[in-house]
């Protein structure tokens, strides 16, 4: 566990992990900022940095709009992004983006 002199603080745990540890580029080229939670080893390492389940957290970083959050297509953990570079995935929530993107 980091020492509390140099311990980052929960968004910003989550946001390098998003953004350095989980960066990659998919199959076109392009970045793609998802992480997922079980996979990569964010739920582990979240764990044992601070010592507690990181979901609170993460749906307390969504509701800031700091993070979107979505289940991950094969059912097991989470896929977080930073709120600016979420994609959707999936011809249902396209569909709804569009629908709803004018209506903020």
């Amino acid at each position: 566990m980091a020492t509390t002199a140099s311990k980052l603080s929960k968004e910003e745990f989550v946001t390098r992990a998003i953004q350095d540890a989980c960066a990659q580029v998919d199959r076109n080229g392009k970045p793609f900022w998802g992480c997922h939670t079980i996979y990569t080893g964010f739920d582990e390492a979240f764990r044992e940095y601070f010592g507690e389940d990181p979901e609170p957290t993460l749906l307390q970083l969504e509701e800031d709009g700091v993070i979107r959050i979505r289940d991950s297509s094969d059912g097991k953990g989470k896929m977080v992004y930073l709120a600016g570079t979420f994609v959707p995935r999936g011809k249902a929530q396209a569909f709804l983006d569009r629908i709803t993107r004018h209506s903020k």
